[in-house]
């Protein structure tokens, strides 16, 4: 199965595709911490029950041919909010520029998918909620909800 990722060079963020599904490994790599301070924010999210795990994590065969545990962009936004580093600063800046071009009304150019979406913005006390639907399909992101 391919998968896409996220990248961080030179200031921006990029995205490799529209399925992006990235190991701890590959998390703590972008957002240039430990991959043990990930896995323990990934406990800590999974321990919560904020999201569903059939959703937001998969065991996957990688490139190489070994197996490894991914996880979805939903769970690696909140990881983000978690960790304090300059790369996750960068990350939720190109999250918040994103959101904010789509509640504008403009076309993203990230994705082709994302040329071609409606969405809702719903700023609430401690979380971020986004709505993306287009004709195909309709997802709900909810952001930010766990404390630090």
């Amino acid at each position: 199965m391919k998968r896409d990722i996220i990248i961080i060079e030179d200031k921006a963020v990029s995205v490799t595709g529209n399925d992006v599904w990235m190991t701890a490994t590959e998390i703590a790599g972008l957002f240039h911490t430990t991959v043990p301070a990930v896995n323990a924010v990934i406990k800590a999210v999974r321990k919560s029950d904020v999201l569903n795990d059939y959703k937001v994590c998969r065991y996957m065969q990688l490139e190489n041919g070994l197996y490894a545990d991914v996880y979805a962009p939903e769970i690696i936004i909140l990881i983000a909010f978690r960790l304090n580093t300059y790369n996750t600063y960068l990350f939720l800046e190109f999250r918040r520029v994103l959101f904010r071009s789509h509640v504008a009304g403009r076309k993203g150019s990230l994705t082709r998918e994302a040329a071609n979406i409606r969405d809702v913005y719903t700023e609430r006390k401690n979380c971020v909620l986004l709505k993306i639907s287009n004709e195909n399909y309709t997802k709900e992101f909810l952001y930010g909800s766990l404390s630090k």
